[in-house]
């Protein structure tokens, strides 16, 4: 595996991630359930993202080091884009 392709691995595991955290805060803000969502939401984004990261750890510490600046590349991007005022209710 070539370095880019685990820097887009890396993007796209960092969008799915941080985008479900994202999503989850939205969706989860004035319900009564919040915990919930947050326990569930962490445990389906570690279920998807953990395997990928473990299958790019057996190619070597060069893609994993690679997939791990696209992952905090594509947290840098989702809070420039998405990032802002806190919004209170």
């Amino acid at each position: 595996m070539n370095w880019g392709q685990s820097l887009v691995i890396g993007i796209g595991v960092g969008l799915l991630y941080f985008g479900g955290l994202w999503w989850t805060i939205q969706q989860a803000m004035g319900r009564p359930q919040r915990r919930a969502w947050f326990v569930l939401s962490r445990v389906i984004r570690l279920g998807l993202c953990g395997p990928i990261f473990y299958g790019l750890l057996r190619e070597g510490v060069a893609p994993i080091l690679v997939a791990l600046v696209g992952f905090w590349m594509a947290r840098w991007h989702l809070l420039r884009r998405l990032g802002g005022e806190p919004r209170v209710e």
